[in-house]
């Protein structure tokens, strides 16, 4: 067995070695989404699946399927066919089919029955006995490539076997003649084929089950986090990356501002001791480095900081590219920043006798200085422009309850009807 930490250790001396995206035909992260983020438009359809925690814990990163119907749908693009690749893919395996043949399908293409231009990503016993025999102790990675088959399906025996209720990062190859598996950045496997080529076919994708065959559609009972398919053999060095390298657990959020004032951007990660660059697109030359100075603070950090906002920075997205020195590599999504310009009226100055109290504020506040009889609305909006809580508001009325509002800096806006207010507002945690 071929142990990938050797490899990990050595990048340390080589500097960090990003993630191939060469050959990435198709990627789905399962973020939200089942769309394929390479951009090449291989989108999925859902039936059946539901929202779940992902592989760090972190909720609606994943989805669940249910071992019966569930299922994600790519159509047919011709970069599916393929005559080598990689499929690499992050997933929880909760149950075994008991049905006919006990196959379970992370990834198809094409029929089970091994035509021309079929590739997949499974499990079952069936390593260790025929159809007609069950033991869920047995179950082990495998896959299929065309007509390939190797000498006897005994072949794909390794050990250990697969353990229900784990998670699992695997990764298969196919370089035209024979397959590799690794599980967990240990190479488990090499197989031979019988060396026949792929063929082209308009075969289309499905993501925890065979769609091509009703017989047997061999559904996965457990959770997947993401599945990447590559038109080439990806290195051992990108194997360990896919592995052991963390994952992004919070993007940038858009954040609103008026001219002048300051606001902050941040990402939250599991790798281990990233790098950080935050990078700007201003609608000119896209995406580059930023660095410290200027409006700008934090550009090597985790929390990117935009003091004294101005005009011309509405419209800039922000992002994070993270990495480390063992090669794992990832960029988060963009945070836009939106400023509403003040003009000569300030509403965070004007009408001075407005006033919060108290403040900063536990569970409840009050605003004093709103003329007799005048009914205002209040918006109260959070760090990231966000509106949680909109309220009338009379002269006399009893404080305002926000004891359910995370502790944090809001900003509450005051619609008085001939114009509006802004006011800063600390709430603190309960006074009670």
């Amino acid at each position: 067995m071929k142990k990938l930490l050797t490899t990990v250790m050595l990048l340390a001396s080589w500097g960090a070695v990003a993630q191939g995206t060469a050959g990435l035909v198709a990627h789905w992260d399962m973020n939200g989404s089942v769309n394929d983020v390479t951009g090449n438009g291989h989108d999925g359809h859902m039936h059946g699946i539901v929202p779940a925690a992902g592989m760090d814990g972190i909720p609606n990163t994943a989805y669940y399927f249910d071992g019966d119907s569930s299922v994600i749908t790519a159509p047919y693009m011709p970069d599916l066919n393929v005559t080598q690749f990689s499929i690499c893919s992050k997933l929880k395996v909760i149950g075994f089919n008991h049905g006919y043949c006990q196959g379970n399908y992370v990834i198809a293409r094409g029929t089970e029955s091994f035509s021309a231009g079929n590739w997949s990503l499974r499990f079952d016993d069936n390593a260790y006995n025929t159809c007609a025999v069950l033991d869920t102790t047995k179950e082990v990675f495998h896959s299929t490539a065309g007509t390939n088959a190797p000498p006897s399906g005994s072949y794909w025996q390794y050990s250990p076997q697969i353990v229900a209720d784990t998670w699992y990062n695997v990764v298969v190859t196919f370089n035209g003649t024979s397959w590799k598996v690794y599980v967990d950045c240990n190479l488990v496997n090499t197989v031979p084929g019988s060396g026949v080529s792929m063929s082209p076919t308009t075969d289309s994708v499905a993501i925890g089950r065979e769609i091509h065959n009703p017989a047997a559609p061999f559904p996965f009972h457990g959770i997947i986090d993401d599945i990447r398919f590559y038109n080439r053999v990806i290195a051992d060095t990108e194997i360990a990356q896919y592995c052991l390298c963390g994952s992004i657990t919070a993007q940038p959020s858009d954040a609103v501002v008026y001219a002048g004032a300051d606001t902050t951007f941040t990402v939250n990660t599991t790798m281990v001791a990233p790098s950080w660059q935050w990078q700007a697109d201003t609608g000119v030359t896209g995406y580059h480095n930023i660095s410290d100075g200027g409006h700008y603070s934090g550009t090597t950090t985790g929390t990117l900081t935009v003091t004294g906002a101005t005009n011309s920075m509405s419209g800039n997205n922000y992002r994070c590219v993270l990495y480390t020195a063992t090669g794992c590599h990832d960029t988060t999504t963009a945070g836009l920043l939106t400023v509403s310009p003040l003009g000569a009226y300030n509403p965070f100055t004007a009408d001075a006798n407005v006033l919060i109290y108290p403040n900063p504020s536990g569970d409840y506040f009050s605003v004093s200085g709103i003329p007799d009889g005048k009914n205002v609305q209040l918006q109260l909006i959070d760090a990231v422009g966000r509106t949680v809580l909109t309220k009338g508001y009379t002269v006399g009325m009893g404080p305002v309850n926000i004891a359910v509002m995370p502790v944090g800096v809001y900003t509450l806006k005051i619609d008085m009807g001939d114009r509006v207010l802004f006011r800063q507002l600390i709430k603190n945690k309960s006074m009670r």
